[in-house]
């Protein structure tokens, strides 16, 4: 497992513009030490996924190369890895409002899933 902790909060606002995140509208997890992974520059992506499947993107998402397939990213942040354990806080900011229900997240790097988890959204 690379991560060791992946920690998501989500809160819904009625006006656009606001986060989905933990705390202050932030994913907050961890990439654990790995002494056998190459060092130096990661890019991590954060994919959000509504109820429905359908992947939270805004003008900064894009797309990632993962097996086979380009995916649309909902976030993503250029890390400096060294080895050891490495904390990461990724923002999304959002501009529609969000119907309740649970949402996937799952981050990835170095063409792996890294970590996922899941958010019940209530209003």
């Amino acid at each position: 497992e690379h991560l060791l902790n992946v920690a998501a909060i989500a809160r819904a606002h009625d006006s656009g513009g606001a986060f989905l995140g933990a705390g202050a509208g932030n994913e907050n997890f961890t990439i654990a030490a790995n002494v056998t992974a190459q060092t130096g520059e990661k890019h991590v992506y954060l994919r959000i996924l509504r109820p429905s499947d359908e992947v939270l993107t805004n003008a900064q998402s894009g797309k990632f190369k993962y097996e086979n397939a380009k995916l649309d990213y909902s976030a993503r942040k250029t890390i400096e890895f060294g080895g050891e354990e490495t904390p990461v806080t990724m923002f999304y900011k959002r501009g529609e409002a969000l119907d309740a229900g649970t949402y996937r997240v799952e981050i990835y790097a170095d063409g792996n899933m890294i970590g996922r988890g899941s958010i019940a959204l209530k209003k």
